[in-house]
């Protein structure tokens, strides 16, 4: 940044933008609108599982968990969707799967 105060008030502005914008954000996310159907979701650390000290048995045995959680906002309820990588990968049909069935299922809707 250095001494140059046209620099510094650019920087300075940009940063009050931000944090504005963020603060809006903020107060959107909170309003409850009956409406509205909102979720979170993430695809979790994947577990390995079958864990053998040899490590050429380690890499021919190992197997592979997923886990997928999908979380309604207003009741906080968390559904995971699990599956091992011998019944599918972990792509975007899976998630999508997982996304598009998670409303099919809820009572809310």
């Amino acid at each position: 940044m250095g001494t140059n105060p046209a620099k510094k008030m650019e920087i300075m502005t940009k940063s009050r933008l931000h944090k504005l914008s963020a603060k809006q954000y903020h107060l959107l996310m909170k309003k409850n609108d009956e409406n509205t159907f909102t979720v979170y979701f993430d695809l979790q650390q994947v577990q390995v599982l079958f864990k053998v000290p040899i490590q050429e048995t380690f890499y021919a045995t190992q197997l592979f968990l997923y886990y997928f959680c999908v979380t309604d906002r207003q009741t906080s309820d968390p559904v995971f969707y699990t599956w091992l990588e011998t019944q599918a990968n972990k792509g975007s049909n899976e998630i999508g799967s997982a996304v598009y069935n998670f409303p099919m299922n809820t009572s809310r809707l």
